[in-house]
């Protein structure tokens, strides 16, 4: 299917910087060893002394990003988080603030990378890091087509919730559910049958599945396990 606006979709202006920021990689230890014999309910540091400046930015730059998420669904926990962690360079627990960014950034881009490889149409026409579902909700549409749009993105919903997307390891952070809200908005916007429309939801997470095993940020990857 040709679904997709002839425009390029608008993307984040400091998608190049944040890229270049999340390949730098970090092996200087940020919790001690015996960390994760210990309750995981205590305030840490949010990142090793070498990397502050790094994790500051990346904090900074992602608190620009997901609009409409921040005062929803986990949405203030993970702001409160960032906040801390620049402020403070503090982190609750096993949350390291640079690998939870990490993890939103390149789920986000597998998203997009998805919607591009099936040709579906790009909601908002803009990439997911930046997609308000709010403002979707409220784009202007006939009256008539509104039930059907909200019944169809509900049952695509359900279908996403209950497959195989990325979900963050304890070390990145709360759940992110903005994956299928852009998944499941994409879709809808392909207007198909119901049948189709799952069998489409159904193709989207085998290309996930697949994906995700070339990306380690994308795979449960825990600090203990390599303690």
């Amino acid at each position: 299917m040709d679904s997709r606006d002839d425009a390029s979709p608008e993307v984040f202006l400091e998608s190049e910087t944040m890229n270049d920021l999340i390949k730098i990689k970090c092996d200087h230890p940020r919790l001690s060893k015996d960390f994760f014999d210990q309750e995981d309910s205590r305030m840490v540091s949010a990142s090793c002394p070498k990397c502050h400046d790094r994790m500051v930015t990346m904090a900074t730059l992602f608190l620009q990003t997901c609009p409409g998420s921040w005062d929803r669904g986990f949405g203030p926990l993970m702001r409160g988080m960032l906040r801390r962690a620049i402020q403070t360079n503090e982190s609750l627990g096993t949350v390291d603030i640079v690998d939870a960014i990490a993890f939103r950034w390149k789920a986000a881009q597998l998203v997009d990378r998805i919607v591009r490889e099936l040709d579906l149409p790009v909601p908002s026409n803009k990439t997911c890091i930046i997609w308000s579902k709010y403002d979707w909700t409220l784009s202007d549409r006939e009256e008539d087509q509104r039930p059907y749009f909200g019944h169809q993105y509900r049952r695509i919903w359900a279908a996403f919730r209950d497959g195989d997307l990325p979900e963050p390891s304890l070390q990145q952070g709360p759940p992110f559910v903005l994956l299928q809200e852009y998944l499941s908005a994409a879709i809808t916007e392909a207007r198909l049958s119901e049948q189709k429309s799952l069998a489409l939801a159904k193709l989207v997470l085998e290309h996930v599945h697949h994906a995700r095993q070339c990306d380690p940020d994308l795979n449960y990857q825990y600090e203990s396990d390599e303690a």
